[in-house]
């Protein structure tokens, strides 16, 4: 590290803290702890270390903070590869996890919709977070034309 770059203070679940240059990622961390930890990683958790650090209260909030980068003050689940350019606390989370469980599942929706879609001649798919099964709105996508041969 050239002493022209600077250098960022990462605290990790015990207690610990590691200098990496500013601009690591989340996923540089991991590799540098164990390559294992890094291929089971799936999302990171950062707080930062100064400043406000009020969390959401409710389920809802909560989860609709998860991904809220509006506020970069607050703890929010970023992607291994965000580069860190200040001190945080850093927890790297797994599938094991509720959270990282929740970011699998959402991802995975976005990867299996267009074959979904594809796969029917008339898919219907949900809008928003499923709760019960009157709570979300079902749409059904019209027919596609077919050339006539």
């Amino acid at each position: 590290m050239s002493s022209s770059e600077k250098s960022i203070r990462v605290q990790l679940p015990d207690g610990s803290d590691k200098s990496v240059p500013a601009g690591s990622t989340p996923l540089d961390v991991a590799n540098s702890i164990s390559p294992r930890l890094a291929s089971a990683a799936v999302v990171a958790r950062i707080k930062p270390l100064h400043g406000n650090t009020a969390t959401a209260t409710t389920e809802d909030s909560a989860e609709a903070a998860m991904y809220a980068s509006e506020d970069a003050q607050t703890e929010r689940l970023v992607d291994l590869s965000t580069p860190l350019h200040e001190d945080v606390a850093l927890q790297l989370l797994t599938e094991k996890d509720p959270d990282a469980l929740k970011v699998v599942r959402h991802s995975a929706a976005h990867v299996l919709q267009p074959p979904s879609l594809n796969s029917s001649p008339r898919p219907s798919w949900a809008t928003g977070r499923r709760l019960t099964p009157a709570s979300s709105t079902t749409s059904t996508a019209p027919r596609p034309s077919r050339p006539k041969t």
